[in-house]
């Protein structure tokens, strides 16, 4: 399930903030800006891919079943580089760039599993925020001068051969 602590939403803290983040990202279109100025979710369309976590400043949106700090020192400590919503994820886009990044400097090499995002029915804003975020992250890899590198190849781990 999908939370919202809307004390958190910048929203929330600024009347005239306009950020929509949540809103945009959402592939189902489960989170309108409400009368309220604050996110509403729609709990029946929601699929709790948490793009919409990733992508709030704030971090207002959580997952009851999935987090991404926790799967942050999960990750870092596994021998395992490989990050895919067949093994691990929800979805790729649950991750921020800021996850991304941590997580390629400690692994030196991440790799994201693209392979099943071509016929994924989230795809529609998911695959395009997962482009957006590995490529902000390759760029300030390589503006902080850091040899880590987060690759996006075709493995569709779990798909019969």
């Amino acid at each position: 399930m999908l939370n919202l602590s809307a004390g958190k939403c910048v929203r929330s803290l600024s009347v005239e903030s306009e950020c929509n983040k949540c809103e945009v990202v959402c592939p189902t279109n489960a989170i309108a800006i409400g009368t309220s100025n604050i996110p509403a979710i729609n709990f029946s369309t929601c699929v709790t891919c948490g793009a919409c976590g990733a992508v709030c400043p704030t971090e207002a949106f959580t997952l009851d079943e999935f987090s991404p700090t926790n799967f942050f020192f999960d990750f870092i400590e596994d021998e395992e580089n490989l990050i895919s919503c067949r093994k691990n994820v929800p979805c790729i886009s649950a991750l921020s760039v800021e996850h991304i990044i941590s997580m390629a400097v400690l692994k030196k090499e991440i790799v994201f599993d693209m392979g099943h995002c071509d016929g994924c029915d989230i795809a529609s804003t998911c695959h395009k925020q997962i482009l957006k975020n590995h490529e902000e992250a390759t760029y300030l890899l390589e503006s902080m001068e850091n040899e880590a590198t987060v690759k996006l190849e075709n493995i569709e781990i779990g798909r019969a051969s």
